[in-house]
């Protein structure tokens, strides 16, 4: 199985969260029921984009898959942590540690 690994640019927001909820819906049409997303280089995330992690892990598990991410900045560790998904989520510090842990070879 190849992981499929969507990166967000700076900001995942209410506005953009429709475009990773489409990503997510076309990537697991296509048969990859382990999407990584990387929110690495995120230095803003508001309730909306929180929003959008949690419709598209809704959107993996009712496949039979899973979703991971990739944090290691302060802005999304910290608040994936006070708004405890950190608990509802794998999160892995790089794309390396996703990738060997999930198995997975990148795509």
């Amino acid at each position: 199985m190849r992981a499929s690994v969507l990166e967000i640019g700076d900001e995942l927001t209410a506005q953009s969260m429709h475009g990773l909820k489409k990503q997510v819906r076309c990537l697991v049409a296509s048969g990859h029921l382990r999407p990584i997303v990387d929110l690495s280089q995120v230095s803003v995330i508001d309730y909306g984009g929180l929003a959008a992690l949690l419709a598209a892990l809704r959107i993996v598990r009712e496949a039979g898959g899973s979703l991971s991410l990739i944090g290691g900045n302060c802005t999304v560790d910290t608040l994936l942590a006070l708004s405890a998904l950190d608990r509802v989520f794998k999160v892995y510090l790089s794309r390396q540690a996703a990738l060997s842990n999930s198995g997975l070879l990148a795509a």
